[in-house]
């Protein structure tokens, strides 16, 4: 569990980053600066300069971001079959904001698709945050308690969309 822990920290991190290095792209117009995906004019480390740097930082950190929730979907599968399949709902958020992330590069797309876009990032972003929020409370009532799994938790506070409710005390 402390693996889960910390890695849907580290991907909560990661994902803000990725997010943050989005806006940065889409205000400085780096979007435009590298005309194909998922390569980089054709190779996986094109030559820099200042736009390049920020579009091809935000491909790698995503990507780094993808490898890492798949450590996490590793790890998760060793706890309960409940938060791997919490875990793999969360990654299809991540891969779409990626595919429509790779498509706006290739196609021009409307603004309604930039929103869907960032609609996604922002549902992985919440996944990760509360799983890392869940995990290490999770594991604090686990040493008082001493139960192993407690993965039902997390998902009677999703399944019911109100916030922790009085199985999380």
């Amino acid at each position: 569990m402390r693996s889960v822990r910390l890695l849907s920290a580290i991907v909560a991190v990661e994902t803000f980053l990725v997010i943050v290095f989005g806006k940065i792209v889409r205000v400085t117009g780096a979007s435009t600066s590298i005309p194909d995906w998922p390569l980089a004019f054709g190779r996986l480390v094109p030559e820099m300069t200042p736009l390049v740097f920020w579009e091809w930082s935000h491909r790698l950190l995503a990507l780094v971001t993808l490898v890492t929730t798949l450590v996490l979907i590793a790890c998760a599968a060793r706890v309960s079959a409940r938060l791997c399949l919490y875990c793999c709902v969360s990654l299809l958020f991540l891969v779409a904001t990626a595919l429509i992330g790779g498509l706006s590069i290739l196609y021009p797309l409307h603004w309604v698709l930039a929103a869907v876009d960032q609609a996604f990032a922002m549902l992985f972003f919440a996944s990760m945050v509360g799983l890392a929020v869940w995990s290490r409370m999770t594991g604090m009532t686990s040493a008082r308690s001493g139960s192993a799994d407690d993965s039902g938790r997390l998902f009677t506070c999703v399944e019911s969309c109100g916030g922790p409710d009085s199985s999380w005390s």
